[in-house]
């Protein structure tokens, strides 16, 4: 049976108002109080959908689980996360955006996979088999709560939904089937503090060194491999290491006569492959070495946190049927293979799993005041997860 989703003016309304209540929910990474309420008021939506929830307390707020009725292993698994990275402030719209914190990353996206449900219910529609959503409280801080639910979930899934926003590129709304890993640097460099007017030769500078360093790594940039030095903190070693209590010396010409020993360098990089991101740290612990030789100065380097990409070619597929269905509700999609930002898809362990990101509504101003929602791009994207869900339930995957 296949019939053309259709949103009445009456069901928009109901859906934009159930999203500007869940935008009025503060629920920043961290606030366990704002999680959740978050939380039980998605838990009330999906019970109201025959759903059986639970929620897992952790120390960074609950993760909510909710099954379909009967479902068991392997399971079609929806994914998103109930925190932000600003709380909660006026919900406001202007023509047809709704500004608010959250509101398209991502309470935009639960909200597009709950208006689906209902519009299945409404025609009839059955569910894919042992439907799985699960809802993280950290996404926004790469937490522990979301890498561990999600290697958890994802080790008894056969497909991975994630109503992460989509996008506008060259005029064309996105979905994602692949994205670039992620890992982050610190070098500290150790040189040697002089008085640089009577002993300057003696003295050698680890601001210098790192800053030698960072020249050096940023030509490391090249095709998909990014590289961003994101924080370079130097001066004497007092300084340093008391920088909360002694950040007012910036600005003055106090022990500006010292070659400064000690220096921070923080940044990270983004892979397409594994082996890319392999060998960018290897080409980053030697130029580390290479500058301690140089400068004479003591270097320590470490990756601090990695977080391996999402392989496009395992959700191809996937994003194609989305493709093919999304001209059924009048929207053409173009598919990224290998989108920058990581999101929940990364932390899943499984290179082997199928995934289609990007299934929210595309808006923009991302994690800033101005953040926004299209929604006219939240109708058609309610369509178009009804449409796909509808598939999913009748034709097996490939």
């Amino acid at each position: 049976m296949k019939r053309k989703a259709h949103l009445s003016s009456a069901a928009k309304a109901h859906w934009e108002q159930l999203l500007a209540e869940f935008c009025s929910i503060s629920s920043p990474s961290g606030d366990l109080a704002g999680l959740h309420i978050m939380a039980k008021r998605c838990t009330q939506e999906l019970e109201g959908f025959g759903f059986l929830v639970r929620l897992q307390d952790t120390g960074t707020g609950p993760v909510l689980v909710a099954l379909s009725p009967h479902a068991r292993p392997p399971f079609t698994l929806v994914v998103g996360h109930l925190d932000t990275v600003l709380p909660a402030g006026p919900v406001r719209r202007k023509g047809r955006k709704l500004y608010a914190s959250g509101a398209v990353d991502m309470k935009g996206g639960i909200v597009t996979f709950l208006a689906a449900l209902e519009l299945l219910k409404e025609q009839q529609a059955p569910l894919p088999p042992n439907l799985a959503v699960v809802l993280v409280p950290d996404e926004e801080s790469s937490g522990s709560a979301t890498r561990q639910a999600m290697a958890e979930w994802g080790a008894h899934a056969t497909l991975v939904l994630v109503v992460e926003p989509g996008e506008i590129v060259k005029g064309q709304e996105t979905v994602v089937c692949g994205r670039k890993g992620m890992a982050e640097f610190m070098l500290r460099v150790h040189g040697q503090a002089a008085h640089s007017g009577l002993a300057f030769h003696q003295g050698r500078s680890a601001l210098a060194a790192a800053c030698h360093f960072v020249h050096r790594a940023e030509s490391l940039t090249q095709g998909d491999l990014t590289l961003n030095v994101s924080r370079l903190v130097a001066g004497d070693g007092a300084f340093l290491d008391n920088l909360s209590k002694q950040a007012d010396l910036l600005g003055t010409s106090a022990r500006l006569n010292v070659v400064p020993d000690a220096a921070v360098c923080q940044g990270e990089f983004r892979f397409s492959e594994g082996k890319q991101g392999e060998e960018a740290k290897k080409a980053l612990q030697a130029l580390a070495q290479e500058v301690a030789r140089q400068r004479h100065v003591r270097v320590e380097f470490a990756i601090t946190h990695w977080v391996p990409p999402v392989d496009s070619r395992a959700g191809a597929w996937l994003a194609e049927r989305a493709q093919r269905l999304a001209r059924e509700v009048g929207l053409e999609l173009a598919i990224e293979h290998n989108r920058g930002g990581v999101s929940l898809a990364n932390f899943l362990e499984r290179p082997d799993l199928p995934v289609l990101d990007g299934l929210g509504p595309v808006g923009g101003g991302m994690h800033t005041d101005e953040e926004f929602v299209s929604l006219d791009s939240l109708a058609r994207r309610v369509r178009l997860l009804a449409r796909l869900l509808q598939e999913l339930a009748q034709v097996p995957p490939p």
